[in-house]
C-alpha cells in the first residue's frame, strides 16, 4: 500500500510538472459471453491500470458466479464468469391439488 501510494503521488507530480507519464494499460481479451448471460465488454479495448470493469451479465433468473475482468499493471484477466439458476424449482412429490378452492 505504501509503495503504491508513493508511486501516485510521484506520478501527480511529474504530472504537475509537465512532464508525460505512461500510465499501464491492458488491452480487453479472451472475453466470451457466458452460458445464460452476455458480456458487456468489446475484446480490443485499452482500459487503465486498476480499471474496475463489470462485463458480465446474466438473464432474468439467474445470478452471477464468478469474478469481473480486471486490469493491474498491464496485465489483462478475463475473470470467470458462469451464471447459475436461481428461479425455484417445485420439490419432488409436490403437485396441485385439484378442487382445493373453497366453495361459494
Amino acid at each position: 500500500m505504501v509503495v503504491v501510494s508513493a508511486m501516485r503521488w510521484v506520478v501527480f507530480l511529474l504530472g504537475c510538472s509537465g512532464v508525460d507519464v505512461a500510465v499501464a494499460q491492458c488491452t480487453i481479451s479472451g472475453l466470451t459471453e457466458p452460458a445464460n448471460g452476455a458480456n458487456d465488454c468489446a475484446n480490443g479495448v485499452s482500459v487503465g491500470d486498476g480499471e474496475s470493469l463489470s462485463c458480465y451479465t446474466c438473464n432474468f433468473g439467474f445470478t452471477f458466479m464468478g469474478t469481473q475482468p480486471s486490469c493491474t499493471g498491464a496485465t489483462f484477466s478475463p475473470g470467470v464468469a458462469a451464471c447459475q439458476g436461481t428461479l425455484l424449482q417445485p420439490s419432488p412429490g409436490w403437485a396441485p391439488q385439484l378442487g382445493s378452492h373453497p366453495q361459494r
